[in-house]
């Protein structure tokens, strides 16, 4: 157990030191993306491996943290590698906040339920203008990441 805390934290202050080294925009993103899917990987396999549970609403969570993260960039200007983690809690709260109802149903009542929460949030998504409605939004680097160095 102590190994493993050691290894988390060592990844961890080692992805938020990629900032400083600057490297091209393509690397952050496929290492975004990669921790991206360990992190609903790792979602799923506690909810459905450990408990069994099939559950069909983790994209909706993984979205409100991402809209999370865009928005308070694109509003108020706060970095995304800042915003990241107050993303994962706004969407922890709504998660337990939906989950504490939801988790007492059983079997195909829960997938039903989970299922249900995804499409709800889906059509927020779509239709609320402050999301970006069907567009989404459109957020670009920051001004200090020099975007040239993609081709290097």
């Amino acid at each position: 157990m102590r190994r493993q805390i050691i290894m988390v934290v060592t990844g961890t202050v080692l992805a938020a030191m990629i900032v400083l080294v600057k490297p091209p925009i393509y690397v952050v993103h496929v290492l975004l993306v990669v921790a991206m899917y360990i992190t609903m990987a790792s979602a799923w396999n506690f909810l459905g491996g450990f408990t069994g549970y099939p559950s069909f609403g983790h994209g909706a969570f993984f979205g409100v943290g991402a809209y999370t993260t865009a928005i308070l960039f694109r509003d108020f200007g706060l970095s995304p590698f800042l915003t990241a983690p107050l993303g994962g809690f706004v969407a922890a709260i709504l998660a337990a906040a939906i989950g504490y109802p939801t988790l007492r149903l059983r079997e195909e009542y829960f997938a039903i339920a989970t299922m249900s929460v995804g499409f709800i949030f889906q059509l927020i998504a779509r239709n609320w203008q402050f999301t970006g409605g069907g567009l989404g939004l459109y957020v670009q680097p920051p001004e200090w990441y020099d975007v040239r160095t993609i081709n290097s």
